[in-house]
């Protein structure tokens, strides 16, 4: 049986972004700045107003504010929506990819700026914050700060959460991102199909009812991603070797896809080789 068709008007549906941006969807650059900016405004407000204070507020005053913060994530969350959604509709697109990091950028700035809230709220002792979270009206936020208390005993001082969240942007991120970029970059030669598909799209083939489908999707995912492997080894002395034709994967299995149980349905161990192949893939490409 061979597999099903890829629907081309699926592959057309783009998402609706524009109630994210507030009726700047004319220039949605200029409309996602103007979030961040409004977003780092009032978080540099809410810094200058409570910065220190948090131990003084009464009931009545961390009601405030949470709705102040309740606005800031507001207006950043949109931003970022916006931008993440945007750059995931097309990981190749340069301009999208550098709006993507300007939100990124400025949020980092923003947490960094509201930083001291959670650090404060934390340092609390328990009867002063038990006594706060009981105040009529924190419904919306009480679990919130109940969470973040939880994580009282692994939280650092300012300055070194400051560097952590900073280098955030410049390490896990940015290599999220990496692997985002070239994962959607890599195309497969699916049995049954006229043109190359998506990496996700060959990924869901492992999963199709069809006992013959997968088996066959699995070996197409793998020979796609061979190409992108840089770092080949020779099968008998596992060192690099200098002759193409003499050399396999680095993850690359000694045999077929291992099925298991009456479906057939390919091994757990084999769904991690693949995951582990489009993880190297995209660390060797950059």
């Amino acid at each position: 049986m061979s597999a099903p068709s890829v629907d081309p008007d699926l592959e057309n549906v783009a998402w609706n972004l524009d109630p994210l941006l507030d009726g700047g969807a004319d220039d949605p650059d200029s409309a996602v700045t103007a979030m961040i900016a409004a977003a780092q405004a009032g978080a540099d407000a809410f810094a200058q107003a409570h910065a220190g204070k948090i131990s003084e507020l009464d009931g009545a005053g961390l009601i405030a504010a949470m709705h102040e913060l309740e606005e800031i994530q507001e207006e950043l969350g949109r931003a970022g929506s916006y931008a993440m959604l945007n750059f995931a509709g097309n990981t190749a697109d340069p301009p999208r990819g550098a709006l993507l990091q300007k939100v990124q950028e400025g949020a980092t700035k923003i947490e960094t700026t509201l930083l001291f809230f959670e650090l404060e709220w934390a340092a609390l002792d328990d009867d002063q914050a038990d006594e706060l979270l009981a105040t009529d009206g924190l419904d919306f936020a009480r679990h919130h700060l109940r969470t973040a208390r939880r994580y009282r005993p692994h939280l650092l001082s300012e300055p070194e959460e400051k560097i952590l969240a900073e280098k955030a942007l410049t390490g896990r991120g940015a290599w999220s991102r990496l692997f985002e970029e070239q994962a959607s970059a890599i195309t497969v030669e699916l049995e049954g199909t006229s043109e190359p598909v998506s990496l996700e799209v060959a990924l869901s083939r492992l999963f199709v009812p069809d006992r013959y489908v997968r088996p066959s999707a699995a070996e197409s995912v793998t020979a796609a991603l061979q190409p992108n492997l840089r770092a080949p080894v020779c099968e008998s002395k596992r060192k690099p070797c200098l002759e193409a034709e003499r050399v396999v994967p680095v993850y690359a299995p000694r045999r077929k896809p291992k099925l298991d149980g009456l479906d057939q349905r390919p091994s757990c161990r084999y769904q991690r080789y693949v995951k582990s192949l489009a993880q190297t893939a995209a660390f060797r490409s950059c």
